[in-house]
């Protein structure tokens, strides 16, 4: 499996973001997961949440190929944000999973993934972790495929 990195967007216009990346993953030539997010992200602050040392990334959304799943594709994507988020110098990823029938399923592979909820729970939840740990966790599991 392949990871390559995409800027699509480096407008600086108001409705259009700055700086969204997207990660593709790919095997045997397919495209079987994709993640975008915000290298440089102040996620958080204005809403009050908790505050976290160093520079932010934020994963802000996620989709792995059903025929895909529990294959290492999401971990990969993970693992290539963290990368891109440690060579950038940022400490902490954040997400926030989306609710829904399977939203138990999701929360379990962000903590797997050394996600961890913080702030209050319930929808909209922001859940984070360092950029070492899921590197780490990213790197440990895709090292095996």
């Amino acid at each position: 499996m392949s990871c390559c990195t995409r800027t699509i967007w480096e407008t600086a216009g108001s409705t259009t973001p700055r700086g969204l990346d997207v990660v593709v993953a790919e095997l045997r030539g397919s495209v079987v997961g994709v993640a975008e997010f915000q290298l440089h992200c102040d996620f958080g602050h204005d809403e009050g949440r908790e505050a976290h040392p160093g520079e932010q990334t934020f994963v802000l959304t996620m989709a792995v190929a059903h025929a895909a799943r529990r294959g290492g594709v999401g971990r990969a994507l993970l693992a290539e944000i963290a990368r891109r988020a440690q060579e950038a110098g940022h400490t902490f990823l954040a997400l926030v999973p989306q609710d829904g029938g399977d939203a138990a399923d999701r929360q379990a592979f962000f903590q797997a993934c050394a996600f961890t909820l913080y702030g209050p729970a319930g929808p909209g939840a922001a859940w984070g972790c360092p950029v070492s740990e899921a590197a780490a966790k990213g790197t440990a599991a895709t090292a095996g495929e």
